[in-house]
């Protein structure tokens, strides 16, 4: 039958089946190419860390936000809500303190416990004052932030390499701040004169002195940006806006949150490294 055909129809048989076997070919090429461009371009997971981090920081300012609101309205004391923040960075501390691999993480996570359980009575002198309500305040106060710089000390020496720079901050450091502490103090009017007065001073000095560790250090950008950043800014922010400490205002109460809130970040931080080694 195949030899009475038309020479036409036998060449229209052989044109079908090429093109045939181009398409299959062509088929089988498109799926090679798919697979190649799946091994070629993984798919890219967003880390859980980050996710984590990112939720916390945009949850944190609106929650700061609106709690701000609610005290303006006068529907809580501010205090509630910066102990409430204070608890919070305690149980952050503890967190790292049981995972710290380093001992001088696990020695700072001590003393940010201390500074957080001294923050929190701070915050609670505002709604229980108890008599002497001065002294009470700037002692704990003084007490917290010298709990705070030994915990940066600390934070910052681990893992970190001291280099030459790193070793003439920590001998110049208290040289320089001490000095600044009697000048301020010696120029100041004769009236003011007082052991407060000394150590309101002394507690802007260390707070000072907290945020140099971290951001006069290069090495600590180097090694750990993250904590050098969110920790460096929690003393500039009480410096400027938590001044005095009993006095309660729309921008205080705002950015003592904010303060809390970028030292818990940094806690978050410091335990994924932990976690990590």
């Amino acid at each position: 039958m195949a030899d009475n055909l038309p020479q036409s129809d036998l060449n229209d048989h052989k044109d079908v089946a090429l093109q045939t076997e181009d398409a299959q070919d062509n088929h089988a090429g498109a799926v090679t190419s798919v697979m190649q461009s799946a091994t070629v371009f993984p798919i890219i997971w967003t880390p859980r860390f980050i996710i984590i981090f990112c939720l916390l920081l945009a949850g944190g300012l609106s929650g700061a936000n609106m709690l701000t609101t609610g005290w303006l309205n006068q529907y809580y004391p501010a205090g509630w809500v910066l102990i409430a923040y204070s608890v919070v960075n305690l149980g952050g501390w503890i967190a790292v303190n049981k995972c710290a691999c380093s001992p001088w993480v696990r020695l700072g996570s001590i003393f940010g416990c201390l500074w957080a359980i001294l923050m929190g009575l701070m915050f609670a002198l505002s709604i229980f004052p108890v008599k002497p309500y001065a002294i009470l305040l700037i002692n704990t106060t003084a007490a917290a932030s010298s709990a705070l710089l030994a915990c940066f000390i600390c934070l910052s020496i681990a893992r970190t390499p001291l280099q030459r720079w790193d070793r003439c901050f920590f001998v110049l450091a208290p040289i320089i701040g001490g000095t600044l502490v009697a000048v301020f103090f010696l120029y100041a009017p004769a009236k003011i004169h007082s052991f407060l007065l000394l150590k309101e001073y002394i507690v802007t000095a260390e707070l000072w002195i907290c945020t140099a560790i971290w951001w006069l250090r290069v090495s600590c950008w180097r090694r750990q940006p993250g904590p050098a950043f969110l920790l460096g800014i929690a003393p500039v922010i009480q410096i400027m806006f938590m001044q005095p400490a009993n006095s309660y205002n729309e921008t205080t109460v705002f950015f003592a949150q904010i303060m809390l809130l970028s030292l818990l970040l940094a806690t978050l931080r410091i335990l994924q490294c932990e976690l990590r080694h």
